[in-house]
């Protein structure tokens, strides 16, 4: 602390405990206590008003009883936290996504959300919504109105593929995996061959066929690689939605980029039928 010679340490520093009164009342008044030797401003538990408290946060902290007295007596500001081992208990019925890169997991998780605007929330199916009954992953065929489907895809064609090489004369021989995402008897995955030297308008004519025993489950996500022979594949593009919200017949299919973004108007041309497995 400076002062002007002559000028007494007290006066100077009353002046200075003056000019900070206001505020430092403000926050006394909210529980908060000081420490001159640290100079740190520590929380008075002691001293921590509830009341005032509970008027400004957006969300109060409640214990968690159970799923069931949750929905019955608990408000829309209310939220509980679980400790790890509670947590573990009830795997089941919460999940949380923590995806921080791009990739497989990040497209799954954009294509399954992508069918109602992106709000954040899509009702479970009906079979995952029953209290009497567990759907079982590893025994779809058990569930009530099992109905496998076998899904036909003809990967014709594909326009304006972009180059991932930016060597000068560089073209991409693009080849089209399609897979499928669900339950574990649906995991499964198909490709066409590649064709050389060919992004501007690469024909394949290949047909791919999948059997899927939970279609409301499913996601299908096609993914669009420069084949290498000597390395791992190069990635062009990926489009993933819900088997649900495929709509059959011809079909433009708009890729998107390894974040998420469109890069127009690089798209896929396929033929879609999705028939009951007999």
């Amino acid at each position: 602390m400076k002062r002007h010679p002559g000028t007494p340490v007290n006066t100077v520093i009353g002046d200075r405990w003056r000019r900070c009164g206001g505020a430092l009342g403000s926050w006394l008044k909210l529980g908060y206590r000081f420490s001159c030797a640290g100079g740190h401003a520590g929380k008075s538990k002691q001293r921590l008003s509830k009341e005032l408290s509970d008027c400004v946060v957006y969300c109060k902290s409640v214990h968690f009883r159970s799923f069931k007295h949750s929905r019955l007596h608990y408000k829309f500001y209310e939220v509980a936290s679980f400790t790890e081992s509670k947590a573990r208990k009830h795997l089941r019925d919460a999940v949380a996504l923590n995806f921080q890169t791009a990739g497989e997991g990040m497209d799954l998780n954009d294509g399954l959300f992508s069918q109602n605007g992106g709000c954040g929330y899509v009702l479970k199916p009906s079979f995952m919504r029953e209290t009497e009954k567990r759907f079982d992953p590893e025994m779809p065929q058990k569930r009530d109105n099992y109905q496998p489907i076998v899904l036909t895809i003809q990967v014709i064609s594909g326009q304006q593929l972009p180059k991932v090489n930016i060597k000068e004369g560089s073209i991409v021989d693009p080849l089209v995996r399609v897979e499928i995402h669900g339950v574990p008897m649906d995991q499964a995955k198909q490709e066409t061959r590649y064709i050389e030297n060919n992004g501007f308008n690469p024909v394949w004519y290949d047909t791919l066929r999948f059997t899927i025993h939970t279609p409301e489950l499913a996601m299908v996500r096609f993914v669009v690689e420069d084949y290498d022979k000597t390395s791992k594949n190069d990635f062009v593009g990926q489009y993933t939605l819900p088997l649900s919200c495929m709509q059959q017949g011809y079909r433009h299919i708009h890729l998107l980029s390894r974040d998420g973004t469109s890069i127009p108007p690089a798209s896929l041309f396929v033929h879609v039928r999705i028939t009951d497995l007999e």
